[in-house]
């Protein structure tokens, strides 16, 4: 008997080892986090873009949420610079700070208010608008898409272009280890209700990616979305299904064009 419980001892020994070795944490597992704020007035900046910059190269990046706050978790480095961005405020630069196992780096980052320089894109605006009517964008933006021009994403400023995107209907943007993928989305409908029922509508599920095309010309790469400042964007064009699109943009899952000042 005594045998018995010792082998019954030994085993459940052995598997409260095993779970403690298959969960235990990551000793190196290192964390950034921190807030932005308004330096005049203290209060949080929601939407600012931080970057990590680890010898002047991007690590990671992200957007602070609605608080100010912003996270970057298990950081493989050691040292570090940050970069902080926000429409309407002058970007700075912080750093370098230093990571050792362990640490949890808590800071606050103070941007201060600048005024929107709107003279370019007054002086601009014949330019711009004579090139959206060259390839189309004039032609269309009565039809079956969503239309934004400069205008309207001057009048509601974002930090990224990412930011941009995330308000317009359908469009699904998630981030992953090859960084940023965007999606179409469609409607989901309960067994044995109509696409007719409207109250009856399950969530928006995510499809296949866009096909993505940049001043006309098709870009494989999502993650582009990233390097594009928001005022170079002179017109987006998103077309939820590939049918809706111009044929010459016909994507299967969906098109979006985007059209820059740097054509």
């Amino acid at each position: 008997m005594k045998k018995k419980s010792f082998l019954i001892g030994t085993k459940f020994f052995f598997f409260i080892a095993v779970i403690l070795i298959l969960f235990q944490p990551d000793l190196n597992a290192k964390t950034v986090m921190g807030i932005v704020i308004d330096k005049a007035t203290g209060k949080p900046i929601q939407d600012a873009l931080v970057i990590l910059l680890e010898r002047e190269k991007i690590y990671a990046t992200t957007i602070v949420d609605t608080a100010g706050m912003f996270f970057f978790t298990n950081v493989e480095i050691e040292e570090f610079d940050l970069w902080t961005k926000r429409m309407g405020y002058a970007q700075i630069k912080t750093g370098p700070f230093q990571l050792a196992k362990l640490d949890i780096l808590n800071l606050v980052i103070k941007m201060e208010a600048t005024d929107i320089i709107m003279s370019e894109i007054v002086i601009d605006e014949k330019a711009m608008d004579a090139y959206l009517d060259k390839v189309g964008f004039e032609n269309r933006k009565n039809g079956p898409g969503t239309y934004l021009t400069y205008k309207d994403i001057i009048n509601k400023p974002h930090a990224t272009l990412s930011a941009v995107l995330k308000n317009i209907p359908s469009v699904i943007i998630k981030e992953g280890l090859g960084g940023s993928k965007i999606y179409s989305i469609r409607y989901i409908w309960r067994a044995n209700l109509s696409p007719e029922n409207v109250n009856k509508q399950v969530n928006l599920q995510p499809i296949a990616g866009v096909t993505l095309y940049i001043d006309g010309l098709y870009e494989s790469d999502h993650n582009i979305i990233n390097y594009l400042d928001p005022k170079e964007i002179i017109g987006i064009e998103f077309y939820r299904s590939g049918g809706l699109a111009p044929m010459q943009y016909s994507g299967g899952c969906g098109s979006l064009l985007i059209w820059t000042k740097k054509q």
